[in-house]
């Protein structure tokens, strides 16, 4: 197409990633001290879109230790970024530091599933009619108190990460 101008061309409406783009590629010099002009898919230069994705889920909660009795979830829900989650869990726990007056744990499920069990999180009481704190390491939800007089059933949030592998 020698001697037609790039603005003479008819126009693209939209361009496909296995599209090709005309682009002077200035580290090459070879073909002049200007650059080499060479082809690029379009694939190649677009920004990979982030895979995102929320929702809803309903956690599950087993193997209680301690002074966990039971648990269960009022509601969850999430947010994926790429291959990262985050989630939040609003759920009851049934606790009684009186059976083991420094911690209990209690296992939990994720809403999208993944090889880790490494999850890093935080809790907050809502009830604070128990006074203890919550954290987690792995697949574990994990409450302490330095009192053996915290015993009932209380309400919490946990927000936690993780990431899919």
């Amino acid at each position: 197409m020698a001697g037609i101008k790039i603005t003479d061309l008819t126009a693209l409406a939209s361009a496909e990633a296995a599209d090709y783009l005309c682009i002077v590629d200035v580290s090459d010099t070879s073909s002049s001290p200007e650059g080499t002009t060479k082809k690029i898919e379009v694939a190649n230069i677009i920004p990979v879109v982030p895979t995102i994705a929320s929702g809803t889920w309903v956690p599950t909660f087993s193997d209680f230790t301690g002074c966990v009795t039971d648990a269960s979830a009022n509601s969850a829900y999430y947010t994926r970024v790429d291959n990262i989650v985050t989630a939040t869990i609003y759920a009851s726990v049934d606790l009684d530091f009186s059976l083991n007056s420094g911690a209990g744990t209690c296992d939990f499920d994720v809403p999208i599933a993944t090889a880790s069990s490494e999850r890093i999180g935080i809790g907050q009481l809502i009830s604070q009619s128990t006074n203890c704190n919550i954290a987690s390491f792995n697949t574990k939800i994990r409450f302490d108190s330095t009192s053996s007089s915290n015993i009932g059933a209380t309400n919490f949030t946990f927000t936690f990460q993780y990431e899919i592998n």
